[in-house]
């Protein structure tokens, strides 16, 4: 089974093991379905690279997916319109994107600009995990200060 084609960072069965989410280089979360081997969903939301996912163990339709972009995408399943031209393959948007997850919330003075300098890089999101004692808790970890 061919899903993506690019690299492939994290792949996880669904809670139910009915499917198959994988992330990758090419900007997109699929769903696959185990039993026909087919992809069923197409999750488009992030600017960069997806590294992770994670499923959300109590609800088999909410997953969350963090990227190179520094952006937590919250998708629903059930929420979502087909599209003809991807075959059949459904495409929902997130229902929410959380931008800068990682980027430090304290207000600063705004440095000059110097020249030649570039604009620094998000602070990527390298993993997810959903909380088992806390009902619709999400965990992010990051790499920015290693």
């Amino acid at each position: 089974m061919q899903t993506h084609h690019n690299g492939i960072f994290d792949i996880k069965w669904s809670p139910d093991d009915a499917s198959l989410a994988t992330c990758s280089g090419d900007q997109s979360t699929r769903i696959s379905c185990a039993t026909m081997g087919t992809i069923t969903h197409i999750l488009r939301g992030h600017s960069s690279t997806i590294k992770c996912m994670a499923w959300d163990p109590s609800h088999t339709s909410l997953l969350a997916t963090g990227g190179r972009d520094g952006a937590i995408c919250l998708w629903d399943l059930r929420v979502a319109e087909q599209r003809q031209a991807e075959e059949d393959i459904i495409t929902p948007s997130p229902v929410m994107t959380i931008y800068g997850a990682h980027e430090d919330t304290v207000i600063k003075s705004k440095p000059k600009p110097r020249k030649g300098k570039q604009v620094p890089m998000p602070r990527t999101v390298t993993n997810l995990l959903y909380s088992e004692s806390q009902p619709f808790g999400l965990i992010s970890s990051g790499s920015f200060d290693g």
